[in-house]
């Protein structure tokens, strides 16, 4: 549904490495029938769903956080069960830091390539990806039906230029800066105003202005090193519309 809601791409959200889409239905799903009188007093839960759709109720569009079993772009139920499934229970982060997660873009060093899902395409000998992801913990297994040894590139996007990535060197490749220049900021332009790592410039990006949102954005960066060291496979997801369907391998005219 994707490509549906966006010619570029859809932000799943942000958390641990179970955030990709084959996941992401069940747990959300299962969430209803969850038994949150156990876990959490109500009240508080309440309010941090308000807290967080306060803050994702103006913006979802400009990040492109839609959900993919919509059939159309809407807020705020969803997104706001992905915060508290993904953000809350499993990381133990505040609406603030969860929503700054989100719409963290300058920070380019901190989030290598580590997710890709992709389907092998017999007829143009290449593995089509169809989902990414990137932050710390390292390059997981590839999923989907990849070919093991032929490279990788995207669907056809508007106005993206078409690249093939190196099996190999997918890593070095297909790096934050990359996706955010040449796929992102074509759909959201106003992502590139924001500054790079290291630049001082952080122009583009969504800042809390009430004194005790500050206090607790100041909060959350103290404790962000605990967190990395406590959950190595977080990651920012992506997806992207594609009409690929799964093949076998066996096919005489692709060469690595």
């Amino acid at each position: 549904m994707c490509r549906e809601l966006s010619q570029f791409y859809c932000l799943n959200g942000y958390g641990d490495a179970s955030i990709h889409t084959s996941q992401l239905h069940n747990d959300i799903a299962a969430s209803v029938s969850l038994d949150y009188e156990e876990q959490a007093n109500v009240l508080i839960r309440a309010e941090l769903e308000a807290r967080f759709e306060g803050y994702i109720q103006h913006v979802w569009r400009r990040i492109n956080f839609f959900d993919d079993e919509q059939q159309e772009a809407r807020c705020c139920d969803r997104q706001v069960d992905k915060y508290i499934i993904f953000g809350q229970e499993r990381l133990h982060l505040t609406p603030t830091e969860y929503f700054e997660k989100l719409t963290d873009y300058h920070n380019e060093m901190n989030k290598p390539l580590n997710y890709i899902s992709a389907m092998w395409n017999p007829r143009s000998c290449i593995n089509i990806i169809t989902e990414v992801g990137f932050g710390p913990g390292g390059l997981q297994p590839f999923a989907g039906s990849v070919n093991p040894g032929f490279k990788f590139a995207f669907p056809p996007l508007p106005e993206v230029q078409p690249r093939a990535f190196s099996y190999r060197r997918i890593t070095s490749q297909l790096n934050f800066h990359w996706f955010k220049h040449q796929i992102m900021c074509r759909d959201q332009p106003w992502i590139c105003a924001a500054g790079t790592e290291g630049s001082g410039d952080t122009s583009g990006q969504f800042e809390p202005k009430s004194s005790d949102e500050l206090d607790e954005l100041n909060e959350s960066r103290t404790n962000d090193k605990n967190e990395l060291r406590k959950h190595r496979r977080l990651l920012y997801s992506y997806e992207f519309g594609s009409t690929t369907r799964r093949h076998h391998y066996k096919n005489s005219h692709c060469r690595r």
